[in-house]
């Protein structure tokens, strides 16, 4: 499953990533912060270019699995 976070859920995103763990989920969100908040997958502009951004640690927590070349796009965040 995934669960995708808009906009105005920022201050909820600790939270959110909390009531996930341990579920077959993935979270994701448009706002970049929210990934050190917890939230799996985000997004962000470096340079005017598209970035994916990961929270590894919560998404071993939430089951979701990347792949190495996948994660080689990606930033990872802790």
């Amino acid at each position: 499953a995934i669960v995708y976070f808009a906009p105005g859920f920022s201050d909820e995103a600790s939270k959110v990533a909390n009531a996930f763990t341990g579920l077959d989920v993935l979270t994701v969100s448009s706002i970049a912060g929210d990934v050190e908040r917890g939230i799996v997958l985000g997004f962000d502009l470096a340079s005017g270019r598209p970035k994916l951004l990961v929270h590894l640690t919560q998404a071993r927590k939430q089951n979701a699995a990347f792949k190495a070349e996948a994660l080689k796009l990606m930033k990872v965040v802790e």
